[in-house]
This record gives C-alpha cells, structure tokens and sequence, in this order.
C-alpha cells in the first residue's frame, strides 16, 4: 500500500503539513531553559533511552507485530510460494496501514505538544517513521520476488503450454499420417479384393459355365444396398424351385459336397470371407458361419433347406445381404464345388436378395 511521506500530516479534506522530526533541537531547547540545573534531565534522559532501545530492536520488534498479526489471518487453502508471499504482503500492508495511522498521530502532537511531551512525540515519530520505512523495504523485496515467481510461473505455463501445442500438433501429424496410411492401406486391400472377386467370377466360367458366373455377380450386384429379410418369406420364394433343383442333385453330388464341406480349409474360408466381404463393401460385425455351413451340409445331403433358412434369418436378419453373399462365395471359393451344388447355394441365397435370380439359377440348371 502506497504511504505518504513519513514527516507529513495528512488532513480530512486533503491537506497537507510538513513537520520537522528533529529531536535534538527539542532536547536543546528543554534543557536551555534551566541554566543552573535541569530537573527535566532524567525525564529527557529516560525518553532518548527508550527510543534508543526501540530502534536497536526495531526489526525484532516489528517481526513480532507482523507475526501475531499473521496469526489472526484465516490459514492459508493454497501454500504455493507465491500464495504464501502475497499473504506476507497482505500481513505487513495491514501493520503500514496500522503504523501510518500511528505516525499521523504523532506528528499531530509534535506540532501541538511543548517541552517533554513534544519530545516524546518527537522520538515516537521518529520511531514509527523507521518503522514504515522498514516495513515498506519488506514490502518492496516481498513485491519483487512475488513479480519473479509470477513471471517465472508464467513462463513455465508457456512452455508447458508450448510442449502441450507440440505434442498435440505431433498427434495430429501422426493421426493424419496413420489415417492416409489406413486410407491408402483400405485402397490397395479393397483393389485386391476387387481382383480377387473377378478373379473368382472368372474361374466360375472357366469350371461352372459363362452363365452361372454370370448370375453370381449379378447376384453380388442385387445385393448391394439390400439387407436380410425374414426366412418365411425367402423360404417360399426358394420352395418354388427347390423340387427341381434336388432332381438334378444326385447321391453321389450330394456325398461329395458333403465332403468338401468336411474337409473345407478354415483358414483358406476366413481369408476368402475377408477379401469378399471387403469387395461387397460389408463392415458390420464378425461373422460367424461354421454353424451355417453345417446346416448348409445337412441340406445338400437331406434337400431339405428349411433349417438353413432359419439359420440365415438367426446370423443376419437385418443385416447387410453382401454378409450372406460373403459367406456363400468364400464357401464356394474354398470348396470343389460342381454346378448344381453351386446354383442351389446361389438360389438358396438369391431368395433372400431378389426371386427373380432364385429362377435364373433354377433354368440354368435345369439346362445342364
């Protein structure tokens, strides 16, 4: 807290006064006036003495003041540094307020005392204005290191805050480069998979015939955008076809399904599901079809297709169609598979996609 000048007496409506601390002229006038002996000595001698014993211990004494003072303040919530020595200076800006209004006082009665009381507003006066300087010398040191700390604290915020830009602008650059990295990744898998589906189209025709590969990728095609129904209505739609479809299936068509089905190599199925389910687009949930090619099997061997159906409506109702025609196509990639066995799996499927593929499928066996 700024102070006016110690020697000064500050008035209600703003005035001011200069008074003059000069303790010995004081002394010198007391004791002029009793040329044969002055009964006032001792009185005066007391006086310097307790002044002198005052300023000897002055900062001793002035630590005392601001302790007890600090004790009546409410404890501290933060003990930072910085906390710490604004609340010193709060404690010692208190005691100025305190001595400020002391040394007024003070110089208000040197101004209207006489004789001994003047000199003891003199040297009290005198005291007290030690004492303010001193404290504001506490006060300036307290202010500069609280000025350091604040600059040091905010520079550390600086580069804290820095480093924190760094790092971020460092994640972003990783994220960004992890994602083109993904992107570019997604970009060649999904080339590869594009490939590895024409190349399946194209080996279907090579075994199969150009018709029923024909009808597979227009099957891929219906499929996309479509998701799966309910199995009673598939079902129906499959039934029209199925009589005709089980004549030109045979036993020995049947057992030998059965056993590519058997014998089907799970890993070679997991890496041909991947690449088609790739190609048709499809990123839902993992699929899980061992228990769909059993029933699948059990309707090669028995021709009856009405669990499967159920199976499909259980694995994927309301799911993407490119998840059944996954499945069935990286079946069909992973097994010897002859014509027939491969057109019911493809109407078995088209029922759920569209009717109209279930009877391409049924003609172009009946045409084999």
């Amino acid at each position: 807290m700024a102070l006016e000048l110690a020697t000064t007496i500050i008035y209600g409506d703003g005035s001011v006064e200069f008074i003059s601390l000069n303790p010995g002229q004081v002394r010198g006038s007391i004791l002029g006036n009793y040329p044969m002996g002055n009964p006032m000595l001792g009185a005066v001698i007391g006086i310097e003495n307790d002044y002198k014993a005052a300023h000897a211990n002055l900062e001793i004494n002035l630590q005392k003041e601001l302790d007890l003072l600090s004790s009546q303040f409410p404890p501290l919530a933060d003990t930072a540094a910085v906390v710490v020595l604004e609340r010193q200076v709060s404690v010692i800006n208190t005691l100025l307020i305190k001595k400020n209004s002391e040394l007024q006082t003070e110089l208000k009665a040197v101004k209207s005392s006489y004789s001994i009381g003047k000199l003891m507003a003199t040297y009290n006066a005198t005291l007290l204005n030690e004492q303010v300087a001193s404290l504001l010398e506490r006060q300036g040191k307290l202010n500069a290191e609280i000025t350091r700390q604040h600059a040091a604290i905010e520079a550390q915020r600086k580069a804290q805050e820095a480093a924190r830009v760094q790092a971020e602008a460092k994640r972003k650059a990783e994220e960004a480069k992890r994602l083109a990295d993904e992107k570019a990744k997604a970009e060649v898998d999904y080339k590869a998979a594009l490939k590895f589906t024409a190349d399946f189209y194209k080996d279907l025709a090579q075994k199969l015939g150009g018709q029923l590969a024909g009808q597979a990728q227009a099957l891929a095609a219906s499929a996309q955008g479509k998701r799966i129904g309910n199995a009673k209505e598939a079902m129906a739609a499959f039934e029209k076809y199925k009589d005709a479809l089980n004549k030109k299936f045979s036993v020995k068509d049947r057992q030998a399904i059965a056993k590519a089905l058997d014998s089907l190599n799970k890993e070679q199925m997991a890496k041909n599901l991947k690449q088609f389910s790739k190609a048709f687009g499809y990123v839902g949930k993992a699929i899980d079809y061992a228990d769909l090619l059993t029933e699948i099997k059990k309707s090669y061997t028995t021709g009856e297709w009405s669990n499967t159906f159920l199976k499909v409506e259980t694995l994927f109702a309301g799911s993407a169609a490119s998840a059944l025609l996954a499945v069935v196509f990286g079946a069909a990639a992973s097994t010897a598979m002859g014509a027939v066995a491969f057109a019911l799996l493809m109407a078995m499927t088209g029922a759920y996609i569209d009717e109209a593929l279930v009877k391409k499928f049924n003609d172009a066996v009946i045409a084999l």
